[in-house]
C-alpha cells in the first residue's frame, strides 16, 4: 500500500509565471453536453483533472465515444464526443464510475432531452454541505418528466416539453441540467433565477456552437427555444480559464508575498467581487495583454510588496465573492499583520464548508466557529504541520498556508486536491516554492512509527471550545 503526500517547505516568496487551465466548473457540465450530440462535440483547452478522468469513464459507461491527447486518456488539451446510440444501462453502483462523481446527475437533463430516458447514480463529491437533487428534479417535472428514486439510482422518463420555471435558488447544477433539458424540449422555455456564475455562460456559449437556440446567458433569466430533432450538431469549443484556479494562486501570492503573472485569465468581471477584496488587503491585480502568435491573451499581474492587510468576507452567489474561494482566503488571511484585528469569514452558500479550519489550527491559527461564521485573529504567521484534507478547496487552503509557514508541512489525502488542480507541484516549483510529492510504501516496520509521528504531528492548538465546534461539523 502507498502512502502520498506532499511537503512543502514554507518562508519563500513567489516569483514567475503560472498558465491557468481550463475551467473545471466549466468541462463536467460541459461534458455532459456530449450527449446531446450525434457528430463529435471537439472541446479544447481541457485540464487534466481526476474529476475529468471520472467524468469520462462515467460518460463511457452510458455509450458516449470519446477520443482525447495528452498523456491521460481523459485528459490533454482536446478531446472529442459523440453519443450515436441509445444510452446504455449503468453498472450497479459499487461497479460505475459515476458513484464517485456529483456532476454525473448532469446526465439526466441532455439524455432525457434527446433519448426520453435517464438513468443516473446518486452523487458522490465533497461533502462540504446538503446539496440536494430538488431542483433538479422539480424542474425536470415541470418539464414533463416523471422521475423516481430507485435505491442508488434516479430514473426518469418522458417527452420534454418547453415552459416557465422560476428558480426558487440560483443552483449552478440545476440551471445548468435544466438548460440542457431545455435545448432539445418541443417548444419555449424560459428559466428565471438561473445561476449567473461564468461557467453556466461558457456552457450556454457551448451549446450555442452545437446550434442551440439560447438568449440570456450571464442573467438570471434565460430563453430556450427547443429543437425539434434528434440530436444537436457537432461543434468546437475552447474552455474559458479556471477563474477559481486564478484566484487560489493570487491569494498564495497574497500569503507569501512576491510577484505572479497568472496567464491566460479569464475577464476581470469574472472575478470583480474577489479582486476587490484582494486590493483591499494590499495586494495589486494588474490586467494586461501579451501577444501569442498572431493572437493576445490576457494576464493577471499579482503582487504584493507590504504587509497583508486583514479583510473579512461573507460569501455569495455570483457575482459575489465565491464559496469555491473562501477556504483559501481563510489560509491567507492567517498571515495578515497581527495590528490588524480580526477577521470574519461568513460562508453564505454551503454549512459544511469550514472543515479546514481545524487543520489551520493544527499550524497556529487562532480561529473561533461561532454558527456560519469563522473568527480569526491574525498573527502575521503559522507554523509548519502534518495536515489532511478534507475537500477539494480545502486542500489548497493548506498549500497557501504550507508556503507560508515556518517549517516543514506534509498534506495528505491528495485525491482531493487532484480532483481540481492540474500540475500544482510543477506549476509552484518554478516559482521558487519547495514542494514535492511524496510516495512511500508502507511496510509493518514502518507503520507503527509513521502512525505515532502523524498523531504526535497532529495534536490541535486549542482555541476554547473552537477545536470541538470544528470537529462536530467536520465529522
Amino acid at each position: 500500500m502507498q502512502k502520498t503526500w506532499l511537503k512543502i517547505e514554507g518562508g519563500s516568496p513567489l516569483n514567475g509565471r503560472i498558465s491557468i487551465a481550463g475551467a473545471k466548473n466549466a468541462v463536467l457540465p460541459i461534458l455532459a453536453a456530449g450527449i446531446l450530440v450525434e457528430q463529435k462535440l471537439k472541446l479544447e483547452n481541457v485540464p487534466q483533472l481526476l474529476d475529468t478522468d471520472a467524468m469520462v469513464s462515467a460518460l463511457r459507461e452510458v455509450g458516449v465515444l470519446v477520443e482525447g491527447s495528452g498523456v491521460k486518456a481523459s485528459g490533454g488539451d482536446t478531446l472529442e464526443l459523440c453519443m450515436v446510440a441509445q444510452p446504455r444501462r449503468l453498472p450497479s453502483g459499487a461497479h460505475s464510475a459515476a458513484r464517485n462523481i456529483r456532476t454525473g446527475v448532469l446526465f439526466l437533463g441532455p439524455m432525457l432531452a434527446r433519448f426520453g430516458w435517464a438513468q443516473v447514480c446518486l452523487p458522490g463529491g465533497c461533502q462540504i454541505g446538503a446539496r440536494p437533487l430538488d431542483l433538479h428534479i422539480w424542474g425536470l417535472e415541470k418539464l414533463g418528466a416523471r422521475v423516481l428514486e430507485k435505491g442508488d439510482r434516479i430514473e426518469a422518463k418522458g417527452r420534454l416539453r418547453g415552459t416557465d420555471i422560476s428558480l426558487p435558488f440560483p443552483s449552478v447544477g440545476a440551471s445548468e441540467n435544466l438548460i440542457m433539458a431545455a435545448t432539445l424540449a418541443r417548444g419555449t422555455t424560459r428559466l428565471r433565477g438561473v445561476a449567473r456564475e461564468p461557467e453556466v455562460a461558457d456552457l450556454c456559449r457551448c451549446l450555442r456552437a452545437m446550434g442551440a437556440a439560447i438568449e440570456g446567458e450571464g442573467s438570471t433569466e434565460i430563453i430556450i427555444e427547443g429543437k425539434n430533432s434528434v440530436g444537436l450538431r457537432g461543434a468546437t469549443h475552447r474552455l474559458m480559464p479556471d477563474r477559481i484556479e486564478v484566484g487560489s494562486y493570487a491569494l498564495a501570492l497574497a500569503a507569501t508575498g512576491g510577484s505572479l503573472i497568472l496567464c491566460d485569465t479569464p475577464p476581470r468581471e469574472d472575478l470583480q467581487a474577489f479582486f476587490e477584496q484582494l486590493s483591499l488587503c494590499g495586494v495589486e491585480c494588474i490586467e494586461e495583454s501579451e501577444k501569442i502568435g498572431e493572437g493576445v491573451r490576457k494576464n493577471t499581474r499579482i503582487t504584493r510588496t507590504a504587509d497583508l492587510r486583514a479583510v473579512s468576507i461573507s460569501t455569495a452567489p455570483h457575482p459575489g465573492f465565491a464559496t469555491d474561494l473562501q477556504a483559501q482566503f481563510t489560509a491567507a488571511m492567517c498571515f495578515a499583520a497581527s495590528s490588524q484585528g480580526q477577521v470574519v469569514i461568513t460562508e453564505n452558500v454551503f454549512e459544511n464548508r469550514f472543515r479546514h479550519l481545524l487543520e489551520l489550527q493544527r499550524m497556529g491559527a487562532k480561529i473561533d466557529l461561532r454558527g456560519r461564521s469563522a473568527y480569526l485573529s491574525p498573527q502575521g504567521t503559522l507554523r509548519g504541520a502534518a495536515v489532511r484534507a478534507s475537500d477539494l478547496r480545502a486542500s489548497f487552503s493548506l498549500v497557501i498556508a504550507g508556503l507560508a509557514a515556518q517549517g516543514t508541512t506534509t498534506i495528505s489525502e491528495l485525491h482531493h486536491l487532484d480532483r481540481g488542480y492540474e500540475s500544482i507541484e510543477a506549476k509552484l516549483s518554478a516559482c521558487g516554492a519547495s514542494i514535492r510529492r511524496i510516495e512511500a510504501k508502507k511496510t509493518k516496520a514502518t507503520e507503527s512509527i509513521n502512525t505515532e509521528s502523524m498523531a504526535i504531528s497532529r495534536e490541535p492548538q486549542r482555541t476554547g471550545n473552537s477545536i470541538e465546534k470544528i470537529a462536530s461539523i467536520a465529522s
